[in-house]
């Protein structure tokens, strides 16, 4: 029996196979959102949408499709002082997880409502990433910019709780742990990119943005620092959100040949209605260590959670200094579109 099995095995082996797949063409539609350039109070509206299919052939996976969310996100100094122009800003800030952006989302079909118009759906979609396995983080980890904090770098003050935004190394000494330890998950989180945005001729999402955009189009960085000044910092992205991420409706939705009366409508938590001040106390001029804040107030007029993080950019430090961090809506500052894998 075991030499039967043994020629079986060598004479199957000799066969040529082929690789098969059970679809032969993949094709992606693009469908822009209603706003017409207002984004106030940070919604986000796809209404009347409707795909209709012209071959029973051809099929649409609202499962494969993914929301595409350019951003804006600018910090300012305040009180007469300036930042100072170094390298080291462009991890002045991070996207906390594309899973943080979305605070509230309604769907339904033909008027009838398929999901429950439930806020706080950043903790819902931060949950189901905790369930992933190593392989599935990879993928969607990186799509959705999501990396999770050091906690080990997480100390308290008195004055503002827990923080956990150092980027600033400390010297170790022999037989000693150090005071305060950088958050490598922010790092990692300024570095990550999901979308090739630097050739408009090789890039379909490019082109449907358009030339105007050219900060977004020509940087493979997502959370790109680009614009670096004394006066200001400015930082850009495009946030990626699958829909099967996004909503459980969309995960188990099946292939279709046609939708109609489709209608999404999100909330961000990122809004220019939104500002945030983080506040230190005086310092001496040339101070190069990590300053902690005495005071962070937060201004959150829409959504129930701050997605980005701030570590404190170079400064040049003369008096008390005044951080305000404020989000200003560019003509794209929050323009959702939706991609489809038909």
């Amino acid at each position: 029996m075991s030499n039967d099995l043994y020629q079986f095995n060598f004479e199957h082996d000799q066969q040529p196979t082929e690789n098969q797949y059970p679809i032969n063409d993949v094709q992606w539609i693009y469908i822009n959102d209603i706003n017409q350039n207002n984004y106030s109070n940070g919604f986000i509206n796809f209404t009347n949408v409707s795909v209709i299919g012209n071959s029973v052939e051809k099929q649409y996976l609202w499962s494969q499709g993914y929301l595409a969310i350019p951003y804006t996100i600018t910090v300012a100094p305040a009180g007469g002082l300036n930042f100072v122009i170094d390298d080291a800003n462009v991890n002045a800030l991070s996207v906390k997880s594309y899973a943080t952006l979305i605070d509230w989302v309604s769907a339904k079909f033909n008027g009838v409502s398929v999901t429950r118009n439930s806020y706080y759906n950043h903790l819902m979609m931060n949950e189901r990433i905790k369930t992933y396995n190593s392989d599935k983080f990879r993928l969607y980890g990186d799509i959705m910019n999501h990396e999770w904090d050091t906690g080990t770098g997480i100390s308290y003050s008195a004055t503002i709780g827990e923080r956990n935004n150092n980027t600033l190394g400390t010297t170790l000494a022999t037989g000693t742990n150090p005071g305060i330890i950088i958050n490598e998950g922010h790092i990692s989180r300024c570095a990550k990119t999901n979308v090739d945005l630097t050739n408009v001729n090789h890039s379909s999402l490019a082109s449907f943005m358009g030339a105007g955009n050219t900060s977004l189009r020509d940087t493979g960085n997502q959370n790109a620092l680009v614009y670096h000044n004394t006066d200001g910092l400015v930082f850009q992205g495009v946030a990626i959100i699958r829909l099967s991420e996004l909503h459980d409706f969309f995960k188990n939705m099946p292939s279709v040949a046609s939708s109609t009366g489709f209608e999404l409508r999100l909330q961000s938590n990122l809004s220019r209605e939104n500002s945030y001040v983080t506040r230190y106390d005086a310092m001496i001029a040339g101070n190069v260590l990590a300053q902690i804040p005495n005071l962070v107030t937060s201004q959150q007029i829409v959504g129930d959670c701050c997605p980005f993080l701030l570590a404190n950019p170079s400064q040049l430090i003369q008096q008390e200094l005044l951080q305000q961090i404020q989000q200003l809506q560019s003509k794209h500052a929050l323009d959702g579109t939706i991609i489809l894998d038909s």
